[in-house]
């Protein structure tokens, strides 16, 4: 089960937002950090696979771009978080 997702299947927003925002800002000034490492940064939180699915959702949201090293950067339009 993901950390984001309550007992009844409903997304829990304040966390949702909260882990994003822990994801990005570690992308943010860890330009071609890699979701093994930022896993490792949220040990007590939140594991790889929830960290790639995370990650997923902020490329499809066009925010963080993964490069040939399987690393993320962030797009130049990073801040458009705040407004989720």
């Amino acid at each position: 089960s993901k950390l984001w997702i309550d007992s009844e299947g409903s997304l829990r927003s304040d966390i949702w937002k909260s882990l994003l925002t822990i994801v990005l800002t570690d992308i943010l000034f860890k330009p071609g950090v890699q979701s093994t490492t930022i896993a490792s940064d949220c040990e007590s939180l939140i594991g790889v696979e929830e960290i790639e699915v995370i990650c997923q959702w902020l490329i499809n949201k066009n925010l963080i771009v993964k490069d040939d090293n399987d690393g993320f950067t962030v797009q130049s339009r990073w801040y458009n978080l705040l407004k989720v």
